[in-house]
């Protein structure tokens, strides 16, 4: 594949929101913890990424997220940058605190503040 058919059109970050739900809506077939912890991760990626674009944040650097997070408190929407500070320790948790069991609770919670954010922010 030419490196111009990969970016023929832009990813859509509420994507990943389907798909945590789609992982979501199959728990009963597939209930593993691992599916939990990856609907918690692509729900925070899906409203992360879509609160970027939105706030017209350029940057790919690891401080991007508490700038995306800080855009939305300054621009009064404390409710989105609250939930996106929320569901990203519910992510860094799903992926690192290997300790901790992630429950349906915790990816139904992850997917709901997903969906809070990516209908405000539109």
């Amino acid at each position: 594949m030419s490196p111009s058919a990969t970016h023929s059109h832009s990813f859509s970050p509420e994507d990943f929101y389907r798909l945590a739900g789609d992982l979501y809506d199959g728990l009963g077939v597939n209930d593993t913890e691992a599916i939990k912890r990856t609907i918690v991760g692509r729900s925070y990626y899906a409203a992360f990424l879509a609160a970027r674009n939105a706030s017209g944040i350029l940057s790919t650097s690891k401080s991007v997220h508490n700038m995306v997070v800080e855009h939305w408190k300054r621009h009064g929407k404390i409710s989105v940058s609250n939930r996106l500070q929320e569901l990203k320790a519910k992510r860094e948790e799903a992926d690192y605190v290997t300790s901790r069991t992630v429950n349906s609770r915790d990816a139904q919670r992850a997917l709901g503040l997903c969906k809070k954010i990516l209908a405000e922010i539109s």
